[in-house]
């Protein structure tokens, strides 16, 4: 979602291609490096990281 220009347009089509339940998950850029997974995936969360600053 962060990448969408138009949030709501994104999630109206994200609707219309689906089927059943939609489940989206996103994240707080400026906490990345307090999820249990940054012990795990440092690299991932350098990346991530990167793309919010």
């Amino acid at each position: 979602m962060h990448q969408w220009s138009d949030t709501a347009a994104g999630l109206r089509e994200l609707r219309r291609v689906t089927r059943g339940p939609v489940v989206v998950l996103t994240f707080d850029g400026d906490a990345l490096d307090l999820l249990q997974l940054a012990e795990y995936a440092p690299e991932l969360i350098a990346a991530a990281t990167r793309h919010w600053t």
